[in-house]
């Protein structure tokens, strides 16, 4: 059975430099309560398997981690749970030429600035919180998911593409990627710990992120931490599955590892990234990071 859908962009915009028109679905009702991303359903259809949802981020130019991209991601997935039966597979990408950027760098800089230093830290606090709960939740969805990463992924888009349950990387992608945070002066919020080891393993986990190992096209395939294909096999990936049976499933081999990342002491490593962050060294790397990536942007312009 064919399923006609019927798009139509909701032209209501807020103040927010990040916001673009959103998509609505009007055959199902989904109006998300967000402007950085839009859903849909690829044109390619199935009776069976149920066709993926496909989520596209559409934040700013590099789909960095803003306050609202955080409020978005949740709305998001608070509608779809609400339209959608737990049958239909998620597929997250972009629909710029980044896939994502990671932490939103220039509102941590206004932050590192702030007059009000105290305040300062305790919305930087309030940031890592939606960041780790963002996280925590769509890497423990109850749905399929899969991302596909088709355009350069920076810093924190690492962690975000491998908290799906499997990443496909674009045939035409040859960026590679890499997590620089240490080098920027900056820790890790926990989450990133807990998903960078469950999907590298320790020995690279912890390469990537105490020395910012950079990722080539071949290691990742090699690896098994990423797969090639296009947007078609992302949706593929589930043709034979049971969703009751792979949500099942998917819970019990996430469980026990998730239960004892609990038990660690996450609120340290997320009191380190604060503390870090407004340290004097860490505000001169990141000023000479910008500065550097400005003069770059001006070459090229």
């Amino acid at each position: 059975t064919i399923i006609p859908v019927t798009m139509s962009i909701n032209l209501f915009r807020r103040s927010s430099r990040f916001c673009r028109p959103i998509f609505t679905l009007n055959s199902n009702r989904i109006s998300p309560q967000c402007h950085l991303f839009r859903s849909y359903w690829p044109l390619r259809t199935h009776s069976n398997p149920p066709r993926a949802i496909v989520i596209e981020m559409q934040s700013n130019k590099v789909n960095a981690f803003s306050r609202e991209f955080f409020n978005s991601f949740n709305s998001m997935m608070d509608e779809i749970d609400s339209v959608h039966d737990k049958e239909r597979p998620i597929v997250l990408t972009s629909s710029h030429r980044v896939f994502s950027a990671g932490l939103d760098v220039n509102y941590l800089r206004e932050l590192q600035n702030a007059e009000n230093q105290s305040e300062a830290k305790r919305e930087a606090r309030e940031y890592v919180k939606m960041f780790n709960d963002t996280f925590e939740r769509f890497f423990l969805w109850d749905r399929p998911t899969a991302s596909f990463v088709d355009g350069p992924v920076v810093a924190g888009g690492f962690p975000l593409a491998l908290a799906a349950d499997f990443r496909v990387l674009d045939k035409k992608s040859h960026v590679p990627i890499r997590l620089h945070a240490v080098n920027l002066g900056l820790c890790f919020p926990a989450l990133v710990h807990f998903i960078l080891r469950e999907s590298l393993g320790s020995v690279l986990a912890s390469e990537t992120m105490l020395l910012g190992k950079e990722f080539q096209k071949e290691e990742l395939l090699r690896n098994g931490i990423m797969r090639e294909g296009t947007l078609e096999d992302c949706e593929q990936l589930f043709a034979n599955v049971d969703p009751a049976a792979y949500v099942s499933v998917k819970k019990a081999l996430k469980e026990t590892s998730w239960r004892r990342f609990q038990q660690e002491n996450g609120d340290v490593l997320d009191r380190q990234f604060v503390e870090h962050l407004f340290s004097e060294s860490t505000k001169q790397r990141m000023e000479k990071a910008l500065t550097r990536r400005l003069g770059t942007e001006e070459q090229r312009g």
